[in-house]
């Protein structure tokens, strides 16, 4: 894709990694992880902007998000699936296309509420509001997330009263858009509508970027969550890439 001229570098990037995601598991049965992590070091030299030895680099945030996800993937990590579980997800990941291998690594979170029209938010923990709805399409299984707010509300049945069909309005459209999404694709995906801080929402908060931890709870904004976790965020991550991909 060109705009002026210019070769839109999101697109390509997206198209690489994409075949990248397909060609990675054939390569795990002879190499490691941490070859795929200089993998990851090295189209961020060819794609991202920078000068040798220097630590003045430029990430391009969506593209490096997906470097981040593709390494703790389920495509690449086999901890707690069985190996039939493994090749089902490889297999699939072949045979699809490029933009539903890319949704299967990096999914989408599109967020709903009264203030704006839905739109796509950052697939992190900060995105989690109490006065809003996320749609969560990861493929493999799509999920309905409600704040505590709206949960509320809904459990108080504001929906049902005419002066509040807003509200109605509201719940219903995640619904529909993730009826969509599921009668386009198979196999059919799992849907899951659950709540904040309720035992369901771990099909959301496992795919999120975990900014915030019990490390870091001071840092949370009122209604937002955090995530139980020892794993390293997406800025972590970034700082060490960079450190990686400058080495002269």
């Amino acid at each position: 894709m060109q705009h002026g001229g210019l070769i839109d570098l999101s697109y390509v990037f997206a198209q690489d990694l994409g075949i990248i995601g397909r060609m990675t598991p054939l390569h795990l049965v002879c190499i490691q992880i941490s070859h795929c992590s200089l993998s990851s070091c090295l189209i961020c030299g060819v794609h991202n902007l920078f000068r040798c030895a220097d630590m003045h680099f430029h990430l391009y945030v969506q593209q490096n998000v997906f470097a981040s996800l593709i390494l703790s993937d389920f495509i690449l990590q086999v901890f707690n699936n069985s190996p039939d579980e493994t090749a089902y997800f490889r297999m699939l990941l072949n045979r699809e296309s490029i933009t539903n291998s890319v949704a299967m690594i990096q999914p989408s979170l599109i967020s709903f509420s009264f203030d704006s029209p839905p739109s796509p938010v950052f697939l992190d923990v900060a995105s989690l509001a109490a006065d809003r709805i996320l749609l969560l399409d990861a493929y493999f299984s799509v999920v309905i997330f409600h704040g505590m707010t709206i949960a509320q509300w809904r459990n108080m049945g504001y929906q049902n009263q005419p002066e509040h069909e807003q509200f109605a309005q509201l719940l219903q459209a995640p619904h529909e858009d993730a009826q969509m999404i599921i009668k386009g694709r198979f196999p059919v995906p799992r849907l899951v509508v659950c709540d904040q801080h309720g035992s369901q929402a771990r099909f959301l908060l496992a795919k999120l970027n975990p900014s915030a931890t019990y490390n870091s709870a001071h840092d949370v904004a009122p209604g937002s969550d955090i995530i139980f976790t020892d794993d390293v965020s997406f800025l972590v991550f970034c700082e060490h890439l960079q450190r990686l991909a400058v080495q002269s």
